[in-house]
């Protein structure tokens, strides 16, 4: 790979060499990073500081405080020799790791150093044999062009040395063939003209389209909405019948008079577009309806009203017979 130029002559060495130079300076940091004038500093003011703290404390003779300080000389001397070893063994476990590590990272760089080179030269045969096919192809592609030019030169020649102009039908031949197929391009022109004009009216169709499904689906959700509203409000004035219908039925339970039977009169209402009962009875006298029959309030002098409303028959529910009289509803019908 170096004698074809593809490596650089320092790439094997520079490599090696850089690992071994972070390696180094990896060791100078870990033995300098221990500071013994700091703590031989330390170890003297924690002895001044605990002598004189210890001889303030107790009143005793020179010859105790001569042996209080051998005691802490002693204690200090002690102390040294513990980080001296703690030292050495500290320097001596990080070297063996630092051997191991630096191993480690060397076999890994040559191993990738290794696999790079084979991949380069792996890539290389890859290109040169593809390179090779391509000059191939193009040798082959240039004698063919080759003889080509070699056969209109002769038979531009024998044209040329001709007297009878024998290849004037081919010639004729030729340009009616040319003519006929710029004709033919210039229909294509014109077809891919009126395309494009149907595709941008399409296109603007389209978009119309979709702005009209847009606004109708507004519109259908604000419908359907408006009318879940509607629904709701009539479900609600239904039970609010169902209940005053209770209501009169309990009170013709409990009236003790016997109920005349009324004389009705049906009258169909245009604008409802349901049929209205009258009844000529007395406006104190309770009425007998069937179930599901809607009662509107009238004044004293008019008889009342009965509307017939095609209400399906639902079960009596305890709830509406022990609640009081329920306010009636109006509907709200909103408009677009």
């Amino acid at each position: 790979m170096v004698k074809r130029g593809l490596v650089p002559n320092e790439d094997t060495s520079s490599l090696t060499h850089q690992l071994l130079q972070t390696v180094h300076d990896l060791r100078l940091a870990c033995r300098v990073c221990y500071a013994f004038k700091m703590n031989d500093d330390r170890i003297a003011a924690w002895k001044s500081n605990a002598l004189a703290a210890t001889l303030k404390s107790v009143h005793v003779s020179p010859e105790v405080q001569a042996k209080f300080s051998a005691v802490y000389d002693d204690a200090v001397a002690l102390m040294r020799q513990i980080l001296q070893e703690t030292y050495d063994r500290t320097v001596i476990e990080m070297s063996h790791r630092i051997d191991a590590f630096e191993q480690t990272l060397t076999r890994q760089a040559s191993e990738s150093q290794v696999s790079l080179i084979e991949s380069v030269e792996q890539k290389y045969l890859e290109e040169r044999l593809g390179l090779d096919v391509i000059v191939k192809e193009m040798q082959e592609e240039n004698a063919h062009q080759r003889s080509h030019i070699v056969f209109l030169e002769t038979r531009l020649r024998q044209l040329e040395e001709t007297t009878d102009r024998g290849d004037a039908v081919l010639c004729n031949k030729l340009r009616q063939k040319i003519a006929d197929l710029e004709v033919t391009l210039e229909s294509c022109k014109q077809q891919c003209a009126s395309y494009e004009a149907d595709q941008a009216s399409a296109k603007r169709t389209i978009h119309r389209l979709e702005s009209d499904a847009m606004l109708l689906r507004a519109k259908f959700d604000m419908t359907k909405g408006m009318y879940a509203r509607e629904t709701s409000q009539l479900c609600d004035i239904i039970r609010m019948n169902e209940a005053q219908f209770m209501q009169v039925q309990l009170a013709k339970q409990s009236s003790p008079r016997k109920p005349t039977s009324p004389r009705t009169l049906d009258v169909y209402e245009p604008h409802s577009g349901r049929t209205i009962a009258y009844t000529a009875t007395s406006p104190t006298s309770p009425i007998t309806a069937p179930l599901g029959t809607q009662f509107i309030a009238q004044p004293t002098c008019v008889s009342p009203v009965i509307i017939k409303s095609p209400i399906v028959k639902r079960p009596k529910s305890p709830f509406s017979q022990q609640q009081g009289p329920l306010p009636t509803g109006s509907i709200r019908r909103p408009y677009i």
